[in-house]
């Protein structure tokens, strides 16, 4: 009877498999579609589906296109092939995947070692600038800073060499904003030579801008900051009257007020952090309202408001809070590549209604299995329940990496008493450096002993359940409201030992299924 079941649900799991592959492979050939336009028009395609926000559609063009091999190519169709590696790198990176962004710059960087192709390297050199800056601000070490910035220096003089101007102005403002804020201008004078030099057309779009930004720099190294906050005033009247205006002038704002809080003059510094801080609210701009708290924190803190100060530190919280569910809602909606692929292409309907056909055929077919399944276990239940009488008790084995162990199953017991007591009545598994020895320690035992008995016992390591423990804790203080109200999701993660709040996000969403802002609406 047993085996009779079973072999039933082997050949209904087959037939769903197999009918689930069919219809991956249908989808396939949709990409396939694709795979035969040429270099030129895909990577036009993929052009057309970015500048539209359609960044799935586009994400597969310049994958399609980027992955071409490249060795029979004309130098055109080479710099094509590498500027779609370089949008992929921004969209991976749009989707908070560095990992693969950081492969995909690696890969054009190769292509781009042949001697005909070296005028590609600025546009790779710009976007591995903005992600190695991007990951230095998440871990603020020296080394991640100044990797960021060679890449900047690397854009700057490869677009100067081959007179690219507007990637020339970007590198340059990049640059220039990142060290007039670490207050090392002096480190870019070659960069401030070179840029005076530079014959920019007048036409080139931001032009005046960027010049007012490098005039007000230059009076900064000088040290003449009346001068340099006159030209900084100039540079908010040159904002470019495009989409990314809001982001111009709040840059603008930016080098501004810096020119008043590098010499102590806060008030003024305040006043400008505010006009910024109502343009971020204004426009939406999320980060633009964390960065503002940010920094209102500090100079009312500076200033002894200490009030004022932790309503702002509050406030910088709550909108990296929000920002980062905003980045979880794009993480998720970015990975449906497959379904907007079918909506777009009106060619394929009579296949998305196969897709329909085949999807209710695999629902039917699981729910089939799943019943024989069931089935086969209830029966083998029974049996296994019938003859248990009758078996011999037997001490479980250890694993075998603790086979030499001197722990016995009677002091594995009395040990693991020990850990629950500690784990539950001490506080100290909250602290950010709680560790395995220390939890020995206060078991009064060894290291390798708890080890072994938390594997062996509670089915996990140390990590995975410490994890448990802060995650189960989080939920507790996220519905004390009365105790811990106050506090952001940061703050909470934080407050249970969670040296991050993508840590928490990673442990609470795989351990509660969920993520915290999604827990928290559900209270």
């Amino acid at each position: 009877m047993r085996q009779f079941f079973g072999y039933i649900s082997i050949f209904v799991l087959y037939v769903a498999i197999s009918l689930l592959v069919s219809a991956e492979s249908r989808l396939d050939s949709v990409y396939a579609q694709w795979r035969t336009l040429s270099t030129d028009s895909l990577f036009s395609r993929g052009i057309s589906y970015y500048e539209k926000h359609q960044d799935d559609s586009a994400l597969i063009c310049f994958s399609i296109c980027g992955n071409r091999p490249v060795s029979a190519m004309s130098t055109r169709e080479k710099s094509m092939v590498v500027k779609s590696l370089t949008m992929s790198a921004r969209l991976y990176f749009r989707f908070f995947d560095y990992g693969k962004a950081y492969e995909q710059l690696a890969q054009a960087m190769a292509i781009c070692g042949d001697k005909d192709m070296g005028d590609c390297m600025t546009g790779v050199y710009m976007e591995q600038g903005a992600l190695l800056m991007t990951y230095a601000h998440q871990k603020p070490k020296e080394e991640n800073f100044s990797r960021a910035e060679q890449a900047y220096r690397n854009a700057f003089w490869s677009a100067l060499k081959y007179e690219q101007w507007p990637s020339l102005q970007t590198a340059f403002f990049n640059l220039g904003n990142h060290l007039y804020g670490a207050k090392r201008l002096a480190e870019m004078r070659r960069e401030l030579d070179a840029f005076a030099s530079a014959p920019i057309p007048a036409d080139v779009p931001r032009r005046q801008y960027i010049r007012c930004f490098h005039r007000g720099l230059c009076h900064v190294l000088d040290g003449d900051m009346s001068k340099a906050r006159q030209v900084f005033r100039q540079q908010l009247m040159q904002v470019p009257d495009d989409e990314y205006s809001n982001i111009y002038q709040f840059e603008a704002y930016t080098a501004l007020v810096k020119s008043f809080a590098f010499v102590g003059q806060l008030d003024s510094a305040i006043h400008y952090e505010l006009i910024m801080r109502q343009l971020a609210i204004e426009t939406h701009m999320k980060d633009g309202e964390a960065i503002t708290a940010r920094d209102l924190a500090d100079f009312y803190g500076q200033l002894g408001d200490t009030a004022t100060a932790h309503q702002y530190a509050d406030a910088a919280l709550r909108s990296k809070d929000s920002l980062l569910a905003v980045n979880n809602l794009d993480q998720v909606s970015a990975l449906n590549f497959v379904s907007q692929l079918i909506k777009q292409e009106a060619r394929i309907r009579q296949q998305e209604r196969l897709s329909h056909w085949l999807t209710v055929g695999l629902v039917v077919l699981v729910m089939v299995a799943a019943s024989v399944v069931a089935m086969w276990l209830l029966v083998w239940r029974r049996r296994h329940q019938a003859t248990a009488d009758n078996r011999p008790q037997t001490a479980s084995s250890p694993m075998p990496k603790y086979q030499a162990s001197g722990l016995d199953e009677d002091n594995k017991q009395q040990l693991k008493l020990k850990i629950q007591q500690v784990l539950q009545g001490n506080d100290a598994v909250y602290d950010q450096a709680f560790c395995l020895n220390q939890l020995a320690e206060l078991c009064q035992s060894n290291p390798k002993y708890i080890s072994q008995v938390i594997n062996e016992l509670y089915g996990c390591n140390f990590a995975t359940l410490v994890s448990k423990l802060r995650v189960e804790e989080a939920c507790r203080r996220m519905a004390d409201k009365e105790n811990y109200g106050n506090l952001s999701l940061e703050g909470i993660a934080y407050s249970v030992g969670f040296k991050s709040r993508v840590t928490m996000y990673q442990a609470f969403k795989k351990i509660m299924g969920m993520t915290p802002t999604d827990y928290q609406k559900s209270l």
